[in-house]
């Protein structure tokens, strides 16, 4: 598969700058380019786009003046996706290219804006960028750019912005559209390998890429010239200058060291003031997480001395003029840029978080027990946007820093407060998703209804397993009530599937999810729920708003917050022995489906009462909540397509992420009908291959185990064999086997070059499921043995270590992974 350079443009909406610099970008790279033109790919996003919108008109009729069509321009919004993918990412201002950086904090060594590039690449110098493949010459250009970063600044900051002009007049579209044009001119040409036509670099900037500092203006010859003119001898004038210049020279060294011996002292205490502020705000964040409000104030003041200090001693007049100085002045520049941007947000963004902490604290949040105050979490999200966004704009100043020219220490710190500032981000813009969701998803403007599916994991199926029990959840006004309970023989089957889910889908699973028992084969949660809400509109005529998908293993989880709860016959269920009453026992314990069923919808209903009721601290349920998120156990979908995208990039979306990289999901489902599941062991090994020429050979190897006892043992409901393809029946007969149709989602854009199972080729179908391929194969694993898969396949050579998840099962899956990303 030929490598391609991806270019993704950013800005704020369909009617910004991004599709007007997208389609000038295009155009000119396919003329610079020629046929290689394929080889670089030209996108568009918006942070706030009118999803399908086209262009607007002003900025067509600009492009279509400077030679850039608008035709077949569709608006999207911008996705983790999106950034992740892209080998550049140009934003049209700062505050793009941090949004960007927000979602992918590892773009912050391609994003740039589309001033910025174009500034820093006429600093590169034409032998960096090498010849030949346009796709090798982006990367290395972006290598270049971002090593740049710091060395080159602008005059202004606002200077590597591009204007909006969405509102304005024709004329400030036809100026934006020319400044958009004059930008872009550099990255074409460095693309296209026509160094010769780049613009000519400042000064500074030559100089600066070549290594040297400012021009030494002093002309020592110029003294004897003037000597000469003046009728004095040349030689007693050189030896006047001479003199003149050693005793200067002197006093400059002996000023220049106690500088230093300041910049040094100083910047000494400096670090020590930072390192102390660093532990501090640990404390604050390690205490708002216990919910000690009090503590968090008190780390809070102490941290904010620390930084107070560091900026006084990095700030006075010594000090900025050390900055100043070329090369030597980077380190006393990046560690000023770094007291300062600790200050700012010790003295500003922290305060307002831990005022919202104390508001914001879940036994505060509850005000009864079946009650969320979700007008507090309206009313914070502001503050939390707000923070959100001074962390990121925080995070962006540093990413300027070239860390490349700085000491290792000086270096690291900057590294250090980097990672930081995007665990913060992270957190932040999971709690300022929360404060929007929450409110509506609760009914804070209407009521809301939502169908709660119980799945048994002891019969498995892609999103965990099938679907047993089942609850629908009103929600008024943060108050939960639940109006129904059933068992899936209460559940209606269609004939066809109820939900357009594209021909990939089809190809993969045909109309076999129009049946319960087989709604949620596909791992990608939003299928299934999709299916279950058409399923059950289709049933009763309701269309609710969204889906919450759960399991026994999660419930048990709750169980360890609320504590225990007796069923209506005496029996006690706790956070022990739930999975094992409910996916072992209870198949023991009688023949009769419907008391199974009955039984199943008694453990369900009192766990979730006791939920909703209020037992158990509000911490520790949402500890055990996020417990069961991570391990995607909990899962959840909105019909409302706004939540939705936010909830697509939390844990509890259940989706298969668009990320690239070495990546492999593998997942199980059961063919047999039995609840054989509950003993199938996993383990699963990623070997990363070594990178060559923008592709590796890695191998996947995934071990089954039946740990199952004899099937005389076990009740016939539990190990008997109802399948009947030729396919499973070959591999082996007997009663108690795990029969499972085994998934392996694979990582994008790559291929199955050999596939063994226990040594011995086997047949593998592929399909795709989005933009991954699907590895699909029946298997059959016999009581107390093991089966082993082995696939090697060809991938693209990515940064970052293999991802892969786990499917949420009765037993845990072992899983190890090796190889380094690439570069």
């Amino acid at each position: 598969m030929t490598a391609v350079f991806r270019i993704l443009v950013v800005c704020s909406g369909n009617v910004c700058r991004s599709p007007l610099a997208e389609r000038l970008l295009r155009a000119r790279l396919d003329a610079a380019l020629g046929p290689a033109a394929d080889r670089v790919e030209v996108s568009s996003a918006g942070t706030s786009a009118v999803v399908g919108a086209g262009m607007d008109p002003r900025a067509a009729t600009v492009g279509a003046m400077l030679g850039a069509s608008a035709d077949g321009f569709v608006a999207r919004s911008l996705e983790a996706a999106h950034v992740a993918g892209a080998d550049l990412v140009l934003g049209a201002t700062r505050q793009h290219r941090a949004a960007a950086v927000r979602l992918h904090p590892q773009a912050h060594r391609y994003a740039f804006t589309v001033r910025e590039f174009a500034r820093l690449l006429a600093a590169v110098r034409p032998e960096e960028i090498p010849p030949g493949d346009p796709v090798l010459r982006g990367r290395a250009v972006v290598t270049a750019a971002a090593a740049r970063r710091g060395l080159n600044p602008p005059a202004r900051a606002e200077d590597d912005d591009v204007a909006d002009p969405a509102g304005g007049m024709d004329r400030i579209h036809r100026e934006v559209g020319v400044v958009l044009d004059r930008a872009l001119k550099v990255p074409v040409a460095v693309l296209a390998g026509r160094t010769a036509e780049l613009p000519a670099p400042p000064r500074s900037a030559r100089r600066a890429a070549a290594g040297r500092g400012p021009r030494d203006r002093s002309r020592p010859g110029g003294a004897a010239r003037g000597a000469r003119r003046s009728g004095r001898p040349a030689r007693a004038s050189r030896r006047r200058f001479r003199r003149v210049a050693l005793r200067g020279g002197a006093g400059l060294l002996g000023l220049l060291a106690v500088c230093g011996a300041w910049v040094a002292i100083r910047g000494l205490q400096a670090q020590h003031a930072l390192v102390a502020a660093r532990a501090e705000v640990a404390t604050v964040r390690g205490s708002l997480l216990t919910g000690d409000v009090p503590a968090a104030r008190a780390a809070l003041a102490r941290a904010q001395e620390h930084t107070r200090s560091a900026r006084d001693l990095t700030g006075d007049p010594v000090w900025r003029t050390a900055a100043s100085v070329p090369y030597a002045g980077a380190n006393a520049s990046a560690v000023r840029t770094v007291a300062s941007t600790v200050d700012g947000l010790a003295t500003s963004t922290l305060p307002a978080l831990v005022r919202a902490a104390g508001v914001l604290d879940p036994a505060k949040l509850r005000i009864s027990g079946d009650r969320i105050d979700v007008g507090a979490l309206a009313r914070e999200a502001p503050v939390l946007d707000a923070a959100r966004t001074d962390v990121v704009a925080a995070r962006g100043r540093l990413d300027d820093i070239d860390t490349g020219a700085l000491l290792g220490p000086v270096a690291g710190a900057v590294a250090e407060l980097r990672s930081d500032l995007a665990d913060t981000a992270g957190s932040l813009d999971g709690l300022d998703r929360a404060s929007r969701l929450v409110p509506s998803m609760l009914g804070a403007a209407r009521p809301r209804r939502y169908l709660v599916v119980f799945q048994n994991n002891a019969e498995a199926r892609g999103t965990g397993g099938l679907v047993g029990a089942y609850a629908v959840v009103t929600a008024t006004n943060g108050r939960l009530k639940v109006t129904t309970i059933g068992s899936n023989t209460d559940l209606h089957n269609a004939q066809a599937l109820p939900v357009e889910l594209g021909k990939d889908f089809r190809a993969a699973w045909g109309d076999d999810p129009a049946l319960w028992v087989n709604s949620n084969l596909d791992a990608n949660f939003p299928n299934a729920a999709r299916i279950w809400l058409a399923l059950w509109q289709r049933q009763t005529g309701q269309a609710l708003d969204g889906v919450l998908a759960t399991d026994p293993v999660a419930l048990g989880y709750l169980l360890a917050a609320t504590g225990q709860v007796r069923l209506q016959s005496g029996e006690v269920i706790d956070a022990v022995n739930a999975v094992r009453l409910t996916m072992r026992d209870v198949y023991d314990r009688s023949t009769d489906n419907a008391a199974r069923d009955s039984y199943l919808r008694s453990v369900a209903g009192s766990v979730v009462q006791a939920l909703i009721s209020g037992r158990g601290t509000p911490r520790a349920v949402l500890d055990q909540l996020l417990r069961a998120a991570g391990e995607r156990r909990l899962l959840l979908y909105s019909a409302h397509a706004s939540e939705q995208r936010d909830i697509a990039r939390t844990s509890l979306s259940g989706t298969l992420p668009e990320l690239p990289g070495p990546y492999a999901y593998v997942v199980v489902n059961n063919a047999a009908g039995n609840k054989m599941d509950y003993y199938l062991q996993r383990s699963v090994d990623y070997a990363a291959g070594s990178c060559a020429s923008g592709r590796r050979t890695s191998r996947i190897t995934v071990t089954f185990g039946n740990a199952a006892p004899s099937p005389d043992r076990l009740p016939e409901y539990v190990s008997a064999r109802l399948d009947v393809a030729a396919a499973t029946r070959s591999q082996s007969t007997a009663t108690g086997s795990l029969v499972e149709l085994v998934s392996v989602y694979g990582p994008l854009r790559s291929g199955v070059l050999r596939a063994t199972l226990d040594g011995r080729p086997v047949m593998i179908r592929s399909g795709r499921s989005g933009s991954r391929p699907l590895w699909t194969f029946p298997l059959v694993v016999p009581p107390r043995s093991t089966r082993t898969l082995v696939l090697d396949i060809s991938e693209p050579a990515a940064a970052g270590t293999p991802v892969v998840p786990v499917q949420p099962l009765v037993r845990p899956a072992v899983v190890s992974v090796s190889g380094s990303g690439c570069s």
